[in-house]
């Protein structure tokens, strides 16, 4: 009894040892220079655990194998300089969005709403390189101007999200529009349906408006969906104009608006929104709306095949 009491003991000082050392160099984010391995009741266990292969060890972010753009990588290496702070599963969201630009030869123009200490943006001039021909950062503080000195490339335009004049005069200045435009600014609802109703028109073909950081009951999602107006912007309900006008539930629904579900007939020429609204993709925390590259045109229900059942 005494022995397996002593064994259980050093056991236990031996993995007290390895947290202790482990929780100094987490502190002075190096890595701990050993393993413990102990081999208790016929089972053997390490320490530190060793992370699960394709995760980044502190997080329960699975990382796709594919990733053309490296923005993980980019930012787990990013210890110095301007900072950059992100959720870690939005990752993946950006090379879902993002990707293509990586693996293709086309260049691009990215504007960024809210920037901080700046570190975003040099994350992604690293990713995108020389194919990022522009990157257009926005924010309210004045000090963030500073962050043009990135390279040529980089512009910053002072303002609120929330304000039409400020964006309009954006488009203005921009008129050749962007292929990625990432809001991360206020957070604040009003002022992301006010950018997505005044800039939606600059996303260019292929491109992606993406809206981070929808908490809670954010109302957004509610409102393309259904339609919204206050004093700023206004637009009506991409899939219907609001909960009083729903179809009944018992029969197939029919709808005369220019909705992307509306179908008046087997075969026909696509609304102005079914032409360019390819998706509306919802992620925890993230709403990214993509432009179609080529309108949709031709809507049709072919047919397929000689034997049909009767109904």
């Amino acid at each position: 009894m005494q022995i397996k009491v002593l064994c259980l003991l050093l056991v236990v000082l031996a993995v007290a040892v390895a947290v202790g050392i482990h929780s100094i160099m987490v502190a002075l984010r190096a890595p701990l220079p050993f393993t413990v391995s102990v081999e208790y009741r016929g089972q053997v266990r390490k320490y530190p655990p060793e992370p699960t292969e394709g995760r980044p060890e502190g997080s329960d972010l699975q990382v796709e194998k594919e990733q053309p753009c490296g923005f993980w990588e980019i930012f787990i290496n990013h210890n110095e300089g301007p900072g950059v702070h992100k959720w870690t599963h939005y990752f993946p969201i950006y090379e879902e969005h993002f990707g293509h630009f990586c693996r293709g030869r086309e260049n691009l123009t990215m504007g960024e709403i809210g920037i901080h200490s700046g570190g975003s943006l040099l994350m992604w001039r690293q990713a995108f390189g020389e194919k990022l021909q522009l990157l257009v950062g926005m924010d309210i503080n004045p000090d963030t101007k500073a962050w043009e000195r990135f390279g040529p490339n980089v512009k910053v335009e002072i303002g609120s999200q929330g304000d039409p004049q400020f964006l309009q005069s954006v488009k203005r200045k921009y008129p050749e529009g962007f292929d990625i435009l990432l809001d991360d600014g206020s957070h604040i609802p009003d002022h992301q349906f006010t950018t997505f109703v005044h800039m939606w028109e600059m996303i260019r073909p292929g491109g992606v408006l993406l809206i981070e950081d929808v908490h809670g009951v954010n109302p957004l999602l509610h409102w393309l969906l259904h339609g919204h107006s206050h004093e700023n912007a206004s637009m009506p309900g991409w899939y219907y104009p609001n909960d009083k006008e729903t179809g009944k539930a018992t029969e197939v629904p029919t709808d005369d608006g220019n909705r992307l579900n509306r179908a008046p007939m087997m075969a026909f020429t696509s609304l102005s929104v079914q032409r360019e609204v390819e998706s509306i993709k919802v992620y925890p925390f993230v709403i990214a709306i993509t432009r179609r590259k080529v309108p949709l045109v031709d809507v049709q229900a072919i047919q397929h095949g000689s034997q049909w059942m009767p109904y």
